[in-house]
């Protein structure tokens, strides 16, 4: 498989002075925290789960799945409980109509 057939290179812009950091390998899926941290706005719950996850996970997409000592594996060979709490949560926000954690996503 190769993974470097999907990096893709992003910016993130401000208007005002801020300390820059340049981040080597995130997903998609923590932008959002990074975007609020940056901001200086509080994170949710989810927000906070994914901070913690990737720290161990910097990397996880459809396909593969980087580890913190950059080694990437592909994503169904990974178990791993932060994946499987990470699927259950996805699951819950869009899909879980009755169990919806409103509060940890908002």
């Amino acid at each position: 498989v190769y993974f470097d057939n999907y990096i893709v290179p992003y910016i993130m812009w401000s208007n005002y002075d801020m300390d820059t950091t340049q981040v080597e390998n995130i997903s998609l899926n923590y932008l959002s925290g990074l975007l609020m941290e940056k901001a200086g706005i509080g994170l949710t719950g989810y927000q906070q789960f994914l901070k913690d996850m990737q720290a161990e996970l910097p990397v996880i997409t459809a396909n593969m799945v980087m580890e913190a000592d950059g080694d990437r594996e592909p994503e169904k060979d990974v178990q791993s409980e932060w994946i499987e709490n990470y699927n259950k949560l996805v699951y819950n926000h869009l899909c879980d109509k009755t169990g919806r954690l409103s509060g940890f996503f908002e």
